[in-house]
């Protein structure tokens, strides 16, 4: 191996301290680094869209199941009342406040859910710099809170809440109705 070959000329130095990827010397390195900046720029644009129509989608999906669930399961209580049985009435009672809170959960999840999207769309927006192309200090960093982890969940926990409160519901239901009860 010659001497030429163990030490590449001065052109092809890398400059590693200057965040301007113009300012590097080697053209390769500087069109690799733009290549990947870019793909994940374009990336971190596209999940931006994403979160912003699925915060849409999911969130109307799951207020409309879930009241609809909910509200139906209310209705069908309506239609089972009878005032001369005192217990079965105490029993459709109970079962409507479960539906209640189960109202109340799938608004509460419903909320978590588009705070989970929004806070999602935010981090993509945040990252979708264009001048990570060019420099690498605008490269997306870490936050210190995760509002997409907690949000996400705390919308999970309400509607499995939602779901309990609705077997809850049926329980009640089912047992005032049952002929042992009677």
């Amino acid at each position: 191996m010659n001497n030429n070959e163990s030490n590449p000329p001065a052109s092809r130095q890398f400059d590693d301290e200057s965040v301007l990827v113009e300012e590097w010397s080697d053209p390769a390195r500087r069109e690799r680094y733009q290549y990947y900046a870019r793909e994940k720029y374009e990336f971190y644009k596209s999940a931006r869209e994403m979160s912003f129509k699925a915060n849409i989608d999911y969130g109307k999906w799951l207020l409309a199941s879930g009241l609809a669930v909910h509200g139906g399961a209310i209705y069908a209580i309506n239609s089972l009342k009878d005032p001369a049985r005192p217990e079965l009435m105490m029993a459709l009672l109970l079962a409507a406040k479960w539906n209640i809170a189960g109202i109340a959960f799938v608004l509460f999840a419903g909320l978590m859910a588009w705070i989970n999207f929004q806070s999602a769309a935010d981090v993509y927006d945040d990252w979708a710099n264009p001048l990570m192309v060019y420099r690498t200090d605008q490269n997306p960093q870490p936050r210190k809170t995760d509002a997409v982890g907690a949000t996400r969940l705390l919308a999970a926990f309400a509607g499995v809440l939602a779901l309990w409160a609705l077997l809850a519901s049926a329980a009640n239901v089912f047992g005032a109705l049952s002929p042992v009860a009677h």
